[in-house]
């Protein structure tokens, strides 16, 4: 489970292994995520570099509740497979939206 304050950055690294434990060559490969409350999902594209699938959710200021996150992987040989879910939980900020005090 992830938690977070309103307005506070969500990341989620997911490294990918060989059957040995050895770092997996993702050349070639594509990823995929959303993020769903309720019956509403939202499609966020996740990076790949070298053998980590991440993903990266900076405006969370409006976001207020639980979610749940998915991140599926396609590899060179067309095989779909989830490689992350998890609960996000974002509770609400005294400080929704990041601002300097001048």
């Amino acid at each position: 489970m992830i938690t977070k304050f309103q307005g506070e950055t969500i990341k989620k690294e997911v490294e990918i292994l060989n059957a040995d434990k050895t770092p997996a060559d993702l050349t070639g490969c594509t990823a995929t995520a959303g993020i769903k409350q309720g019956t509403t999902t939202t499609r966020v594209t996740p990076l790949i570099s070298g053998n980590i699938v991440s993903i990266r959710i900076d405006d969370t200021s409006d976001m207020i509740g639980i979610y749940e996150l998915e991140i599926k992987l396609k590899d060179t040989t067309l095989d779909i497979d989830v490689i992350a879910r998890d609960t996000i939980v974002i509770q609400t900020s005294v400080i929704p939206d990041f601002t300097e005090v001048p």
